[in-house]
């Protein structure tokens, strides 16, 4: 999997054909938010990825937009599983909600043995 600073979530197959998995720019009528398909996401500069164990869903770091996408892998569609899209530093405090968390810029991600997600 591979993203570009113009907001698309590509895959390269083992057969060498590389395909869309999600992205498109708010100019040509990408949206931004949840339960979007692949085709109509809208991301600002995606960065950082991380896929689960078991290949069902792609996490990204949506750096630009200031949250974390978790794509499904099968239908495609995209739910933000933490952040609320601005960037106050004061708005991150332990033992938060995700999705109430202000993440600032976002850009890597990893999966750890428990299946937590870490995010820098």
């Amino acid at each position: 999997y591979i993203s570009t600073e113009n907001g698309y979530i590509r895959k390269i197959g083992l057969d060498g054909n590389i395909t869309t998995i999600a992205g498109r720019p708010l100019s040509q009528g990408g949206i931004v938010g949840d339960d979007v398909h692949g085709d109509l996401l809208a991301m600002n500069n995606p960065t950082g990825m991380v896929i689960d164990k078991d290949k069902s869903f792609l996490y990204v770091a949506d750096t630009g937009n200031h949250r974390i996408l978790r794509i499904d892998l099968n239908t495609r569609r995209s739910v933000t599983i933490a952040g609320t899209g601005s960037c106050d530093l004061a708005g991150l405090a332990d033992n938060s909600p995700a999705l109430g968390a202000s993440l600032c810029s976002p850009t890597y991600l990893g999966l750890d043995s428990d299946k937590n997600l870490i995010v820098v």
